[in-house]
């Protein structure tokens, strides 16, 4: 594609894995990309983001729980870290 929008930013020349549907050759995910896209999942309160190498770290809350989420920078997978209430 020659015009797109990842995670609320624009880019140029995406490339999209036909059987996967996962971005090749793309960019890593940027901080801001990153609140996006925890925003899109329902996420609420993204505060402290910050990143090292490939992993993009942040706090957000899903609903009344409060959790420590880890982004992959170059997959746009999100896992938690951790949960409280």
């Amino acid at each position: 594609m020659e015009e797109a929008k990842r995670y609320g930013q624009d880019v140029e020349d995406l490339r999209i894995d036909a059987r996967t549907g996962q971005v090749r050759d793309g960019k890593r995910l940027s901080e801001d990309q990153a609140r996006n896209l925890l925003r899109d999942q329902g996420y609420s309160d993204v505060s402290d983001v910050s990143r090292d190498g490939d992993t993009i770290t942040a706090k957000a809350k899903q609903g009344d729980r409060e959790a420590r989420l880890r982004i992959d920078a170059n997959t746009g997978a999100v896992s938690r870290q951790q949960a409280s209430n």
